[in-house]
């Protein structure tokens, strides 16, 4: 599957939906960053921008299919790995912010 995701990035038309779908991504990464800026929850040595990076970066397609395929792992071993990671690179562990009035992004 990786051979022929490379293989089909040069069309324009996927180059395209690629493109699209990076941008969607960051988009929903972004709603995440600020609800954990705004609750207190975001690590305090990151800005949102360099959040919003590190969460892009290791939420990407070509990640998930080098997991499955190349791992052999699971859809659901790959969520709990990208939440793991996410909650370490993220969260700010000393302090729990989850008792607040702010809602989730959906």
């Amino acid at each position: 599957m990786i051979a022929a995701a490379l293989a089909a990035a040069g069309e324009p038309a996927v180059a395209e939906l690629h493109e699209q779908g990076d941008q969607n991504r960051r988009n929903w990464l972004s709603d995440i960053v600020a609800y954990l800026a705004d609750i207190g929850a975001l690590r305090p040595e990151l800005d949102q921008r360099e959040a919003i990076d590190l969460a892009w970066m290791v939420s990407g397609p070509d990640l998930y299919l080098r997991a499955a395929e190349t791992c052999s792992w699971s859809d659901d071993a790959y969520q709990r790995w990208l939440t793991r990671h996410l909650q370490h690179q993220l969260h700010d562990a000393g302090t729990d912010k989850r008792a607040t009035t702010a809602e989730p992004p959906a």
